[in-house]
């Protein structure tokens, strides 16, 4: 059995915490002994890891630079035994789980980038995270025995082509049993949600954050109900943009259009109340895990043209540019949206849905071939 340390997942349901949890849920435990290292004093599902997985917990880079150094350093010291260490990066703006790994034990260091750039906070932040990325990039590609992308812009971005070691582009997946689509669900959760039988929903799931760019979900939607005014807008999930989204609904007419529904358990029920799916991401992803979500319910998928082609799973899913307007989005999603807020299971849905269950981005394919890599060696 091999001793597998994941480092930094965090406390939120976000793209990278929900592939861990599912390759947690269906990796063959009899071959692999799990452990996690988070930055930061929780992480999601932590209550479900504890039973069999040891956690262990390091103050963030951010807020404690020196403390989380000494004590990254500490913990190598102190756990030599793991044979493998799986380090989830968003960017290079820290690489000293791979450096203390590296430098006191003999285990295999797998970097696996799951983004195309780092979120931004600020001027001053920024800069910071140019100048960290600038300096570490090389030093990454001689700590890292294997190194991941979870799309090829995610690859690109972090080793930035000039890493020759063991690399593999692994798409996201996920769950195509979960996230399938369920026709007694939808009516289930449209009532419970008071959405009527006819309604047009369009829905997003993720962060409120600024580079998710969700004003202009609101600016489709206004479009939308210029046309057809018994259409909604869902967000599902948290942030700091919240209250200014609130705003802006309220602002251009729409508030009583959208539905805020915050951090849900339930998120794959709540896909089939959708008629359409839609990120409108400002700052590119490495391969967004809820439009992978979205595409095995089977619904229409609109992403914008930021986001990889690696994200588009089959033919009913479609990359536009936020150039086009708002305008013309709307005029998009309603020409290529079938019979909206139809009750009845549409064969074009089902047949969507069914066939990502047998394509690569099934989550069982997806942990097998992560599986497969880390056990090399």
């Amino acid at each position: 059995m091999k001793e597998l340390l994941i480092v930094d997942i965090g406390p939120s349901n976000g793209g990278v915490e929900s592939l861990i949890y599912d390759f947690y849920r269906n990796v063959d435990k009899t071959k692999f002994k799990l452990s996690f290292l988070v930055y930061g004093d929780s992480c999601f599902h932590e209550d479900e890891y504890k039973v069999e997985s040891d956690i262990f917990y390091l103050p963030k880079r951010f807020d404690h630079p020196i403390r989380h150094t000494h004590e990254m350093a500490t913990f190598f010291k102190t756990h030599i035994y793991f044979d493998i260490v799986w380090v989830q990066s968003r960017s290079a703006t820290n690489i000293l789980a791979q450096k203390y790994a590296k430098k006191y034990t003999k285990a295999k260091v797998v970097t696996h980038s799951h983004s195309t750039g780092p979120e931004n906070k600020g001027v001053w932040h920024k800069l910071v995270i140019k100048f960290l990325c600038f300096i570490n990039r090389k030093k990454l590609s001689t700590l890292t025995d294997v190194a991941i992308g979870c799309s090829h812009e995610a690859y690109d971005y972090l080793f930035d082509r000039q890493y020759v070691g063991e690399h593999y582009i692994i798409l996201n997946g996920c769950n195509g049993d979960k996230f399938g689509f369920d026709n007694e669900k939808r009516k289930i959760v449209r009532d419970s949600l008071q959405i009527g039988r006819k309604t047009f929903v369009i829905g997003t799931v993720g962060r409120l954050v600024p580079m998710k760019n969700q004003t202009f979900c609101i600016d489709i939607l206004k479009e939308i109900v210029n046309t057809n005014n018994d259409a909604i807008l869902i967000f599902v999930g948290d942030g700091p943009m919240r209250g200014k989204l609130e705003k802006y609904a309220d602002m251009n007419g729409v508030k009583e259009n959208v539905l805020f529904l915050g951090n849900r358990n339930d998120v794959s029920d709540i896909y089939n109340t959708f008629d359409a799916f839609v990120s409108s991401s400002s700052s590119s992803e490495g391969l967004p895990v809820v439009a992978i979500e979205a595409q095995m319910n089977g619904m229409p998928t609109f992403l914008s043209s930021v986001i990889t082609k690696d994200a588009i799973a089959n033919e009913n899913a479609y990359r536009i540019s936020l150039g086009k307007g708002a305008s013309y989005w709307a005029k998009f999603i309603i020409d290529k949206v079938e019979n909206p807020g139809d009750m009845s299971i549409t064969k074009k849905r089902e047949w969507f849905s069914e066939k990502m269950k047998y394509s690569k981005y099934e989550i069982k394919e997806y942990v097998k071939t992560i599986s497969e890599i880390l056990l090399i060696g």
